[in-house]
Formats: structure tokens, sequence, C-alpha cells
């Protein structure tokens, strides 16, 4: 797939998150953990946050999210006598970038956009495997979703929010999804 589409939105996005807005009211910074599935086992995850308010109650949210998917197989073979049967298990690692509306409310936070996961690289995780793995690789290394969100801000003190949420992030361009929980502690600037 060719790079200048996604890199085209993300240059957009930059420029949104730097734009200083006269009715701009905060800007937070932070990290993030996750639980999140797309199979049978939650995976956690991790990244940072941005979060630029432009009033009280309208924000736009991005960051880079580092997250793990499992992906698994069998193969059956032949050693001349016998055959032989391995599974093969694999940890796709990618780079998630979201590009969220957020709308504030007293009782929840709801946010949604687009996201842009990007292929970092894999790690056969058979314990002793059968058959090791030389070669790996996903085609296309670019995938677009959406995510939406559910989450509650609960201040510490003036500078420090702590924000649990519940996320969903189908990707459009892939056969899979993630849903989960996350929980973010985010700086005011």
């Amino acid at each position: 797939m060719n790079l200048r589409l996604p890199l085209l939105l993300l240059t957009c996005l930059i420029v949104l998150c730097s734009y200083s807005s006269y009715a701009q009211k905060a800007k937070y910074v932070g990290l993030t953990g996750t639980l999140e599935t797309s199979t049978r086992a939650f995976k956690p995850g991790f990244g940072f946050h941005y979060e630029q308010r432009f009033t009280r109650r309208s924000a736009l949210e991005t960051g880079l999210f580092f997250r793990n998917y499992s992906q698994g197989g069998a193969i059956t073979f032949s050693d001349g006598s016998n055959s032989i049967f391995s599974s093969i298990n694999v940890a796709e690692r990618y780079l998630s970038i979201p590009a969220l509306y957020k709308f504030h409310t007293k009782i929840v936070n709801i946010s949604a956009g687009p996201s842009f996961e990007f292929y970092l690289g894999w790690k056969q995780t058979n314990r002793d495997p059968i058959i090791k793995l030389d070669e790996y690789y996903i085609d296309p290394a670019f995938h677009i979703g959406l995510i939406a969100k559910i989450s509650k801000d609960i201040r510490v003190n003036k500078q420090l929010i702590v924000e649990p949420e519940i996320r969903w992030n189908p990707i459009l361009t892939s056969e899979r999804g993630y849903w989960g929980l996350g929980i973010a502690a985010k700086y005011k600037l």
C-alpha cells in the first residue's frame, strides 16, 4: 500500500495538535496502559497520550500505542517415515496512532475517530518449537481502523488526572478488531 496518504493524514494531525487556538483550555500528556484482546487472550499494551482541549467539552486526543496481536497456525510435514505435526505461534507487533474527537461530560467521556496501525515486526512465541521460523511478514504493513472509547476523568490534584477506559478498535483493512480496558495517567501542561 502506498504510504503517502497515511503520512499526509499524520502530518495534518500534527498540525492540528500544534495549532494554538484562542479558546483552548488545556493540554495534557501522559502514559496509557491497556489490556486488549482480538482473540482469546488479553495482551498488555502501552502508549504515550496527548490531549488538546479546545472548549470545556471538546478535545482532540492522539498518541503512540504499542500492541501485540497473536497469530497461530499448524503445519504437518513428513520426515520420510513419520508425519510430524507442529504448531506455530507468532506475536505481531504494531504501532497504533489514533486521531480522536473527545467529548467530555460530567458522567463519562466519549472518544471516537480513525486509527492508523503500522506493523513493526514479529517474534515466534513457541517455547520449544519443532519448526523455527526464519521469515515472517505482513502485507500490507499498514492498516486503518476505527476506535471508540468511553472513559471517566478522576482528578487526583490540579495537574494530574487518572482516566480508566473501555475501548473498541475494529481494524477495517484486516479481519480483526480489538476490545479491552485501559488506564491513562494525564498531566496538565
